[in-house]
């Protein structure tokens, strides 16, 4: 059996123990970003602050986190992983 260094377990474990921060950082996210971006149309509309809108607003923030990391390090992964060649 191959093993990969991450456990099944602690991975849960993880999410056991952090899901509250898990779940509340995304929303924090999300609703600075739509409040920023109400802001930008004009003050006004800030009064249309959606609460409902916020998980999602947050969620779609750390997507576009993850792509850009992830556009990032799989260079860094093919060079460690690649012969040199001389």
């Amino acid at each position: 059996m191959i093993q990969t260094g991450f456990k099944i377990n602690g991975i849960g474990l993880f999410f056991k123990d952090y899901l509250s921060f898990i779940i509340l950082i995304p929303a924090f996210i999300g609703g600075i970003w739509q409040l920023i971006e109400l802001m930008s149309i004009s003050q006004p509309y800030i009064s249309f602050f959606s609460i409902s809108q916020i998980v999602p607003d947050g969620i779609l923030i750390l997507i576009f986190l993850l792509l850009a990391l992830a556009s990032i390090m799989f260079p860094l992964f093919l060079d460690s992983i690649l012969p040199k060649k001389n």
